[in-house]
């Protein structure tokens, strides 16, 4: 959950014409015109509506999208594109700003803000997983070469204990591609359940799809944002009675979120989980796959199987992570937390 204080949104001077997420503080800065939006989940959108008048918003094609289509139509004249790799100059503020590829969920952005007159530059990362191409952007390499200094870091800090030591996130689909193919051969009718933002996540469930040769059951509202977000593709559908669909994601017309245990009775997720068997009797088995790094335990790829109901309810937790974690924090001169 993004930090809701106003001093954290807020960038410091020279740079404190800018407010980074923080849409809930419009009257607490009435002097700032410039907004920073660096993706479209809620967590960084709260506070906004079709009625913002506090200025300009900067975010990426992708996040306009989903704002306009969830917030308010309007706030498309408000805002302004910059995708990554795409710089302006805001003559204002005597202040470039930069955006670069946050490897969080589709749109998100890292903000580089560089002012002329100090020469003092600095990093905000919203939300961001910081994977070995995250950190090679050409943008990047003046300060990985220490050509050029950044002269402080807005870090995100979701998992900064140290104890969080992610695997790569392509480590972990392979995880799940496992867990998939080893529940194949122990049940080949099993249907597969993956959990899921509003956007996010595409990495994990299309590991699951491709490992099982199947197709992936979207309910409307996931299926929108995904064609908002240009992630599409044919092994997808609507129709969760497609005779190929062995994969479902979550949200609220699939059952999924309770199924996944946000409706849990006494033994966990199983009684949902049964329940849903009990109504599609095609499959024979169902296993949930909770991916997030809240599963995160030292040394292990994957939670060991928890398996009920004769062993036909079963569910795994995988280390699929889209944040930065706490043992692999980047160097930095100055760091104020977002997280």
């Amino acid at each position: 959950m993004a930090t809701q204080h106003a001093d954290v949104k807020r960038l410091r001077a020279p740079f404190d014409g800018f407010v980074v997420d923080g849409f809930n503080f419009t009257k607490t800065f009435p002097g700032c015109r410039h907004w920073l939006l660096t993706h479209a989940h809620s967590d960084h959108t709260c506070g906004l509506s079709g009625g913002f008048d506090a200025g300009t918003i900067y975010c990426s094609e992708v996040t306009k999208r989903l704002v306009t289509r969830d917030v308010s139509a309007r706030l498309g004249e408000r805002m302004v594109v910059i995708n990554a790799g795409d710089s302006i100059y805001i003559e204002e503020l005597s202040t470039t700003l930069t955006a670069l590829d946050a490897g969080h969920c589709p749109g998100s952005l890292l903000f580089l803000l560089e002012h002329g007159p100090t020469k003092l530059c600095i990093l905000h990362t919203g939300d961001m997983r910081a994977s070995e191409h995250i950190r090679n952007q050409p943008l990047l390499t003046p300060f990985r070469d220490k050509t050029k200094k950044l002269d402080a870091l807005y870090l995100d800090t979701t998992y900064a204990n140290p104890k969080y030591d992610f695997p790569a996130q392509a480590d972990a689909c392979d995880e799940i591609k496992r867990i998939v193919r080893e529940e194949l051969r122990r049940e080949p009718k099993t249907l597969f359940l993956c959990n899921t933002y509003s956007v996010g996540k595409e990495n994990a469930f299309d590991a699951v799809v491709d490992a099982s040769g199947g197709t992936l059951f979207v309910p409307p509202r996931r299926a929108e944002s995904l064609r908002l977000c240009d992630r599409w593709r044919s092994c997808y559908t609507n129709d969760v009675n497609d005779p190929q669909v062995n994969v479902w994601v979550g949200g609220a017309t699939s059952g999924v979120d309770q199924a996944l245990g946000r409706d849990r009775d006494q033994k966990g997720p199983h009684g949902e989980l049964k329940k849903l068997l009990d109504s599609h009797p095609r499959y024979e088995a169902v296993v949930s796959l909770r991916c997030t790094g809240w599963e995160y335990r030292p040394g292990k790829a994957s939670s060991a199987v928890w398996a009920e109901n004769d062993g036909c309810t079963r569910t795994y937790g995988v280390p699929y992570s889209e944040h930065l974690c706490g043992n692999h924090p980047p160097r930095h001169r100055r760091t104020q937390h977002t997280g």
